[in-house]
């Protein structure tokens, strides 16, 4: 019996009460000392408690920690900085974990949270992690710790697999299950293992930390790779929930289910479908001193370091990073050294650039990205910062590339009168970009010699309803008609007074699409012709319009048009030809389109061609946008999580091959009329961490060997 209390109260600190202990006898459930639930009230400077913790941030700041609700209506909430954790309605937050990590080597903090998963096969919560850093620093050996381990878990055979009375070939069974990812022992193994029990070199309560020791030596083997790819995978999501987030369930059958689920659903290769179930956005939470720990980039998958100020392609891109160089906060907008894992560079060979610079008559241009975050350019909730800083620095970036043109892409909406009438939303009123910072981007691009083209976006209508894409009916095209002759109007004047260099007449984004065949041919049209007509009595800049759907009806409206707008659409490829992807393949893909360019060649006006590809392999077989400013479900791919873009894996190499496909394309074409390229959609910041945003996954090539593929091209 004494064994077994003391058994207990050990498994109690291995998973639960941290430095907030109470009678040892208070605390002797098993259930809760199994889960590591917390066993104590909240303590008295503790922040109020909060909703589910999926739905809010948390940054650190100088004074405090800003808790924001981003799903309900409860806004922001500062919490002290002397508080020690901020308690949710599913969990509790501790505040200090990431000091605590520091007090111990990276070496030994990964070996404790090795055990967890070598005995429970699943992530520690924070303070349980806290009380068992606490033992180590005062002199408890890992050897000890090891054996307390391993006396909880035969304790609790049920939930471990583990028992007294298994033999050492079951014993090492459930080891090779928990740690390597393997439901069998090979003989070799099972036979060194086995004689080192019999032999008294290893006790059961050691064995497992030399198991592990083991596993690491396997990184890259071709055979067994797999192994310490799955421990570090393992390693690394235990340290974003356990440290990082500093997480805790509040109940122990939550932390027994849920911390097993995500440890289960963790692969050699992507800890993405952990993080899926977690439904917590990781790094932004990440501040300051607030998770950073002990814990080293190394511990990962090996990982490549980019000097943004001296991009070189393509061995910019496989630089080994060092611990230091890198950034965990996505909040931070100061880096100049962007690191990411070596997977994300994926599957295939970064191409070679054949045939570049493009002849210098050919016009370089970038297409921004279409949100303009005012107070928060990352995207990333809970972040803040001056979107004007960023793209200051975004544009002197661009000029280092080549480009000579940027694409500003702001979207409105339409609104419905009480006459029932129709209006474009004012853009000094709501827009993603605002007229007055419309103004300062023309002007500070304008100070490094880069012009500016406006891209029109009219995505939807307002309604009590809500707010969603107008059918396109009749009605609704002759409701549209005199709201956008009116709008246009306005751009023109305004364009003209603030020098904007260029400016669509039609729509790049726009709900006009959905109208019938004869609705555009009879209305849409026409309206566009008298627009263009009439924006060139008031507007000296060029004027175009999109022309992958050019017919004959269009004559009068290219009157007063200057450049036609050809969008190079993603072409589609089967599973077995994504699996053969190059960049030979890709160009034949871009074949047929050859014939309408040269059509529009021949109308005497110049050719723009615009381009944007995601970096991963599923974005070349469906064609379809996958949103990667947000997490979506989107139930058609099959898969029905909350956050798809979690369970997508970065393929950079896909976009680089792109890229380099459609550049020599579009280099191909000998063309009588001026060839403009425009190259999109480029972000405003440089972190690459995926949070609720996803800028890995972006189609932007900011940061990625793509950009280094375009920095060759735009050369002169």
């Amino acid at each position: 019996m004494r064994t077994i209390l003391f058994s207990i109260v050990l498994l109690l600190g291995l998973v639960g009460c941290g430095g907030d202990q109470h009678n040892a006898a208070d605390n002797l459930f098993p259930t809760h000392a199994i889960a590591g639930a917390r066993q104590s009230a909240p303590q008295k400077n503790s922040a109020p408690t909060f909703g589910l913790r999926a739905n809010y941030t948390i940054i650190k700041t100088a004074t405090g920690y800003t808790v924001t609700d981003f799903v309900g209506t409860t806004g922001t909430q500062t919490v002290s900085l002397s508080a020690s954790q901020i308690v949710f309605s599913d969990m509790t937050v501790n505040l200090g974990i990431g000091d605590k990590s520091k007090t111990i080597s990276a070496a030994n903090l990964q070996s404790l949270i090795e055990l967890y998963i070598a005995y429970f096969n699943r992530v520690p919560d924070a303070d349980g992690l806290s009380y068992w850093i606490d033992q180590l620093v005062s002199g408890q050996s890992l050897d000890q710790i090891g054996t307390a381990f391993y006396n909880a878990a035969i304790y609790y055979s049920s939930l471990t697999g583990y028992s007294a009375s298994m033999t050492n070939a079951e014993f090492i069974t459930v080891i090779y299950k928990n740690v390597l990812g393997r439901s069998s022992v090979d003989s070799g193994g099972m036979n060194y293992w086995s004689n080192g029990l019999t032999n008294g070199s290893e006790t059961r309560g050691t064995l497992v930390g030399s198991i592990l020791a083991s596993a690491h030596t396997f990184k890259g083997d071709a055979t067994y790779g797999y192994v310490a790819d799955l421990l570090d995978n393992k390693v690394e999501f235990a340290n974003f929930f356990t440290i990082q987030l500093g997480l805790n369930y509040n109940t122990p059958e939550d932390s027994i289910k849920n911390t097993m689920a995500m440890v289960a659903a963790i692969t050699p290769t992507s800890t993405a479908a952990a993080f899926s179930l977690l439904k917590i956005n990781p790094a932004a939470t990440n501040t300051t001193d607030f998770g950073k720990s002990a814990y080293t980039f190394s511990n990962e998958t090996p990982s490549y370091a980019l000097d943004t100020k001296n991009i070189s392609y393509p061995t910019s891109f496989t630089v080994t990073a060092t611990s230091s160089q890198v950034n965990t906060d996505p909040c931070n907008l100061d880096i100049t050294t962007v690191t990411y894992p070596k997977s994300y560079l994926g599957t295939f060979p970064l191409p070679q650039v054949q045939g570049a610079p493009f002849e210098t008559n050919v016009v370089r241009g970038v297409a921004l990205v279409d949100w303009w975050g005012k107070t928060n350019p990352t995207w990333t909730n809970g972040c803040i910062g001056d979107v004007r800083n960023e793209f200051t620095k975004t544009i002197a970036r661009l000029k280092s590339i080549g480009a000579e043109w940027i694409v500003v892409v702001p979207w409105t909406n339409i609104r419905e009168r009480t006459d029932g009438s129709w209006y474009m939303v004012p853009q000094t009123e709501v827009s993603s970009i605002l007229d007055e910072d419309l103004e300062f981007i023309v002007k500070t691009a304008h100070e490094v010699g880069i012009k500016v083209h406006w891209r029109n976006q009219l995505q939807a209508i307002e309604t009590s309803k809500g707010v969603f894409p107008p059918e396109g009916s009749e009605i609704n095209v002759k409701k549209f008609i005199p709201a956008y002759k009116a709008y246009m109007a306005d751009r023109a004047s305004l364009f003209q007074r603030i020098g904007v260099d260029s400016m669509d007449i039609d729509c790049a984004f726009c709900w006009t699409y959905q109208m019938s065949q004869a609705n555009w041919d009879s209305l849409w049209l026409p309206t566009l012709a008298e627009i263009a007509a009439t924006t060139k009595k008031t507007y000296t800049g060029k004027t175009s319009i999109f022309g992958n759907s050019y017919n004959d009806k269009y004559t009068d409206l290219l009157k007063n048009i200057d450049t036609v707008n050809l969008h190079l659409s993603i072409p589609q490829f089967s599973q077995e030809e994504l699996s053969k992807l190059s960049v030979a393949s890709y160009r034949s893909k871009l074949a047929s389109f050859r014939s309408h360019v040269n059509t529009i060649d021949s109308l005497g006006k110049n050719v723009s061609f615009l381009f944007g590809v995601q970096p991963f392999k599923r974005h070349l077989i469906d064609m379809s946008y996958l949103e990667a400013t947000q997490c979506t479900d989107i139930s058609n791919w099959g898969v029905g999580s909350e956050c798809i873009q979690r369970t997508i894996d970065p393929d950079f190499s896909v976009q680089a091959i792109a890229y380099e496909a459609i550049l020599e394309e579009i280099n191909s074409y000998k063309l009588v009329s001026k060839k403009m390229v425009f190259a999109g959609d480029y972000l405003l910041t440089n972190s690459l961490l995926p949070t609720d945003a996803f800028p890995n996954l972006h189609s932007s090539p900011r940061n990625k060997p793509a950009e280094g593929i375009l920095k060759k091209w735009y050369e002169k």
